[in-house]
């Protein structure tokens, strides 16, 4: 993903040269950040080969509870999804959805889901990788992993939340596919072979009707050209340049009183890759400082001779943190985070417990 990324990078800069200013400190800095933040999986492969599935019932009733907030999440989103697929002008769609806030305890419930759904993803897999399971669990805890997410993009019209699906999907697919029975491979790879040419035709969509057809009468091709090819630059000339102060940490977890603070920097709305974002926090030396932590931490994890579904959620949490950082991290990603830990080691606790339970019994 990265390595793409810096290729459009490079096409666009190369069609506006004029208009960039670089410092090769700011891109050989960005280059060894991100390096940091992947030795994690440079240096494990974090292939399962054991089912992750210590807590069988336990984690059968999590499941349930999971089906039931897509299934609520799907009902709310599914009208909205309907309506946006029949608009003419899904450029109106994106720019209304992004400029509201969840503002009623009914919308935060509905998007409870979304705070978990990683979860759905290892769990899918987990119980994919299980003997004996009930078909019909298993499609409505697919339907789960998937659905929700897949209404809430078109909702927004918007196509980033597709692609960070697809990534989910393929990434617990790499660590899980060594325990997967043949049949269910083979299955998986006819649904995706289906679903994609379906994606693609929605990704042209949104792209022809946000662009061409918007007020702002701007051509498809060279929007996505300049999408998918500035981050990086604008790290360089936006961010590393000119920033003069930081927010240490405010950024990170959205207080108020970032709104319209720049910090001497000159990105404007584009996006600026995680390191970007981790910048505007905590400076030159504190960016490498959390790189290393994080690096360290999950290092760690990576020595672990079994990996549970604590273990797997958390990896694939820190790989979605990084895929998603090629472009942005939006404010407050740190609440992510922390809600992240807080699931794991709830996880973790329960599992002890049960297990704890089971020997004493025994």
């Amino acid at each position: 993903m990265y390595a793409t990324i810096s290729l459009f990078c490079v096409i666009n800069y190369n069609a506006s040269s004029h208009f960039w200013h670089f410092s090769f400190f700011s891109f050989l800095y960005l280059y060894i950040v991100i390096l940091i933040f992947m030795k994690p999986f440079m240096k494990n492969r974090f292939v399962i080969h054991e089912n992750p599935l210590s807590s069988y019932n336990i984690y059968r009733t999590i499941a349930k509870v999971y089906i039931v907030l897509a299934i609520f999440s799907s009902i709310v989103y599914f009208p909205i999804a309907l309506d946006s697929l029949r608009s003419s002008d899904l450029a109106d769609i994106y720019e209304v959805a992004h400029e509201e806030k969840e503002g009623n305890l009914f919308s935060k419930f509905t998007n409870l889901f979304f705070h978990v759904r990683y979860l759905g993803m290892v769990l899918f897999f987990s119980f994919l990788a299980k003997e004996k399971q009930s078909k019909i669990f298993l499609f409505l805890l697919g339907i789960a992993a998937f659905l929700p997410v897949i209404l809430a993009t078109i909702s927004l019209a918007s196509r980033g939340g597709m692609v960070a699906l697809f990534a989910n999907f393929a990434i617990v697919y790499l660590m899980m596919k060594d325990i997967l029975p043949k049949y269910v491979k083979r299955t998986l790879i006819i649904a995706v072979s289906i679903i994609i040419p379906l994606i693609l035709i929605y990704f042209i969509a949104v792209t022809v009707s946000r662009f061409e057809e918007s007020s702002l009468n701007i051509d498809a091709g060279e929007s996505m050209m300049y999408y998918l090819g500035h981050s990086m630059l604008t790290f360089n000339y936006g961010v590393m340049d000119t920033i003069q102060n930081y927010a240490n940490g405010a950024y990170m977890f959205d207080c108020s009183s970032l709104k319209d603070i720049r910090f001497g920097t000159h990105f404007g709305t584009n996006f600026i890759t995680f390191v970007g974002v981790l910048y505007l926090d905590f400076g030159l030396v504190g960016t490498v400082l959390v790189a290393i932590i994080f690096c360290s931490y999950f290092c760690k994890i990576g020595r672990r001779r079994y990996l549970d579904i604590p273990d797997i959620y958390l990896l694939l949490t820190y790989s979605m943190l990084i895929f998603n950082g090629v472009f942005v991290l939006g404010r407050g990603y740190g609440i992510q985070l922390l809600e992240a830990w807080i699931i794991y080691f709830l996880l973790k606790f329960i599992q002890r417990a049960t297990i704890g339970r089971m020997h004493l019994r025994a």
